[in-house]
């Protein structure tokens, strides 16, 4: 896709983490299938796939705050940003059903979800 590059050593983690967890395993072959061979093309599914970086769960961050999505991954696998919870249950409950377009924008992609360090002003 669009992702910058991963290095080497990114690259061989993930490979290691593949062969000795499945269920990981299984979610890069789902990523594989959905992305190469479904594609953005066809007219009989419609999907996206929220993509988030590490959790904060809802002890760290309880209520729902500004989120951001990105068309690339902005951080490797060592340098992790921050996505809660709540906000991918936000994001993604506002992709299903809450706002046409947003859902148009990132329909047929898999946007990475970041919480937006910028605090939220007036």
């Amino acid at each position: 896709g669009t992702d910058p590059t991963r290095s080497i050593a990114e690259r061989a983690f993930i490979e290691a983490l593949a062969k000795v967890v499945p269920p990981f395993a299984d979610t890069l072959a789902e990523v594989d299938l959905v992305s190469s061979k479904v594609g953005d093309g066809a007219s009989s599914l419609q999907w996206t796939v929220v993509r988030p970086d590490d959790f904060l769960d809802e002890t760290t961050t309880p209520t729902e705050t500004r989120w951001v999505l990105h068309e690339r991954l902005q951080n490797g696998l060592f340098d992790a940003g921050l996505s809660s919870v709540v906000n991918i249950g936000a994001c993604m409950a506002a992709l299903a059903i809450g706002d046409e377009t947003l859902w148009r924008e990132w329909a047929g992609k898999m946007p990475q979800i970041l919480d937006d360090p910028q605090p939220s002003g007036g």
